[in-house]
């Protein structure tokens, strides 16, 4: 159904209660629905749609959650293009392309938005992973 919605969109915004799934909560799970999965972000991208996806920080280390939102997401679907992350307090967005100009654009976006929100005295962190 959701395919269907948003059926030639460029860009799709995942806004999960928590980001993406994790294994401590099954898709059988009353709380399943407070999770994006990576294989509806990777139908979104065989779609040809860029995907945000909202993700709020765990309790563990940034590094370590980080890794395991990529490997999450190259299990469904092998990432071709960088994926690039803007970082803020406790919130992520998680911005994956289907394809390297779309890549460029949203880093070249991320980057204006961080210079912004440094003029403005606001930490914001823009990160890139292969």
């Amino acid at each position: 159904r959701a395919m269907r919605a948003v059926d030639g969109c460029g860009l799709v915004f995942l806004d999960p209660d928590n980001g993406l799934q994790v294994a401590s909560v099954p898709p059988t799970s009353r709380l399943a629905g407070k999770y994006a999965t990576a294989a509806e972000a990777a139908a979104f991208l065989e779609h040809g749609a860029a995907v945000v996806l909202y993700q709020h920080r765990d309790r563990q280390p940034w590094l370590r959650q980080r890794a395991k939102i990529l490997d999450g997401l190259r299990a469904a679907r092998p990432v071709t293009v960088p994926v690039h992350i803007l970082r803020f307090g406790s919130r992520a967005f998680v911005c994956l392309a289907p394809e390297q100009e779309v890549s460029d654009a949203i880093k070249r976006a991320l980057l204006e938005l961080q210079s912004r929100a440094a003029s403005c005295g606001n930490g914001v962190d823009v990160e890139t992973a292969g």
